[in-house]
């Protein structure tokens, strides 16, 4: 598997270039990141700039967020209101050529874990527009990772609502199945999936292929799991979550791409971004036989 880290990890608003700087310093192959933030830097610089930065650290972008943006940083979820939407459709290719571009293969979207609307015209609404958003990717030669959320404290307004919809891994698969396109298949965040009541079985009988990407990170103690949530995330290691299982269930289902640390902690994003991508690597290190590059070959 590939060692990778989430932009979440660090201060809202840090620059991707110091983002990519910090991650091929710390030792990291890859990294996310938000397609709005790689627009912003294009605009200030320049495409090639961002590459040879890109370069220079040795690391690759594997995934971006923001294919459905919400402002200059974070992204929507799948179902937000039809007008946003159309909004961002007539957007969209720009932003997936700028990722096509920097030679990232993957964008990401979130499934809604609750809706207002009825389940089944939830469930609809979003397999025509997974079928829509996969049909841009493909003629940009993208894929799409479908995430979903098991958390069901502290959620954000655009992702609650009065009726469940997908707030498991097999709610998630269903949806993904129904959408029925080669470059479509689930963004497997371990903290969503340990929220959604996850167990090690339903990783197993995932169909081979079906996993595109991996955000990994742990659960704290002491807490039950209706009153998880995202801010309490802990680092890879810190907390109750049999990582070492988790990943080698991943495995066995023919998993062996990125895994990106995603946490949202206050305690990191006071950080310089060099620190947070060095804790997030040694973090991570202890299920992988990694090793931290010289500051020369970390530049080369």
């Amino acid at each position: 598997m590939v060692p990778c880290v989430n932009p979440a990890c660090y201060r809202l608003g840090t620059p991707i270039t110091e983002q990519i700087r910090a991650a091929g310093l710390a030792g990291f192959h890859a990294i996310e990141c938000s397609v709005q933030q790689l627009q912003k830097a294009i605009e200030q610089t320049s495409l090639s700039n961002v590459a040879d930065a890109l370069q220079q650290a040795g690391v690759v972008i594997a995934q971006c967020s923001g294919i459905l943006p919400a402002g200059p940083v974070l992204p929507s979820p799948l179902l937000i209101p039809e007008s946003r939407f159309q909004t961002a459709l007539g957007e969209m290719d720009a932003s997936l050529q700028v990722a096509s571009d920097l030679h990232c293969p993957l964008m990401s979207v979130v499934l809604n874990p609750r809706v207002d609307q009825q389940p089944e015209a939830g469930a609809r609404s979003s397999v025509l527009r997974l079928q829509e958003l996969a049909r841009r990717c493909e003629n940009h030669g993208l894929g799409l990772a479908v995430e979903f959320v098991g958390v069901r404290s502290g959620l954000a307004p655009d992702l609650d609502g009065h009726h469940e919809l997908t707030p498991t891994l097999g709610a998630a698969v269903a949806i993904i199945e129904d959408v029925d396109r080669s470059n479509v298949g689930l963004l497997f965040d371990t903290y969503h999936w340990y929220a959604g009541g996850g167990d090690l079985a339903e990783i197993v009988d995932l169909p081979r292929g079906l996993v595109r990407f991996v955000h990994v990170n742990d659960v704290p103690r002491d807490v039950d799991r209706d009153e998880l949530r995202d801010s309490l995330r802990e680092l890879p290691g810190k907390g109750v979550l049999d990582l070492a299982s988790t990943l080698h269930a991943l495995t066995e289902i023919g998993y062996s791409s990125c895994v990106s640390v995603e946490v949202f902690r206050e305690d990191l994003w006071k950080l310089p971004a060099e620190v947070v991508a060095r804790e997030a690597y040694d973090a991570l290190s202890s299920y992988f036989p990694l090793g931290r590059p010289s500051s020369g070959e970390a530049n080369q």
